[in-house]
């Protein structure tokens, strides 16, 4: 079963780690994303996005 979540700084860690693995996967990390994917309270949820 599929289950969506909003997003609670505990799970933060989980949201930088499944980013980081399929970006360095098919892509390069480049600094922006490392900014997002550290910070998503600050770069999405603050700036009115969902995750």
């Amino acid at each position: 079963m599929l289950r969506f979540s909003p997003f609670s700084a505990d799970l933060a860690p989980y949201f930088d780690s499944i980013n980081r693995e399929w970006i360095e996967t098919m892509f390069a990390l480049e600094p922006v994303d490392e900014q997002v994917i550290s910070s998503p309270q600050t770069s999405i949820i603050d700036q009115g996005g969902h995750i």
